[in-house]
């Protein structure tokens, strides 16, 4: 082997091993970013799952709320003042169609005695 042909040997070898070194460093560099996708991704998970967990609790309150809420109206219904309430709305509303029909008959001869007296 004459001095040219070791050179380009050297060359050629010393090219395959930057290469490889190289795609070393490359691959390195992928498995950098890769961890810190995947800790994006578990911290992503983390927060979601964080979320969830309010939003049960959320959820857990409202009921308890509306099932307290339901129990206390029910508790007044059965109470004196309730069923006091309830007669007075009740004679109201007779009280209020009795004077809706009075006003309608006194309308009724307003208009009578403007024709008379037209």
């Amino acid at each position: 082997m004459d001095e040219r042909e070791v050179l380009i040997k050297l060359h050629r070898q010393y090219s395959k091993d930057e290469t490889i070194q190289k795609l070393y460093k490359y691959l390195k560099q992928m498995e950098y970013e890769k961890g810190i996708m995947q800790s994006t991704i578990d911290e992503l998970k983390y927060e979601n799952e964080k979320m969830k967990e309010s939003i049960r609790v959320k959820d857990d309150a409202n009921m308890q709320l509306k099932r307290y809420s339901e129990s206390l109206r029910k508790k007044f219904k059965e109470t004196l003042l309730y069923t006091q309430l309830q007669n007075t709305i009740k004679k109201l509303r007779e009280q209020n169609k009795k004077l809706k029909m009075t006003n309608d008959t006194l309308f009724c001869q307003i208009n009578i005695l403007r024709r008379n007296n037209s």
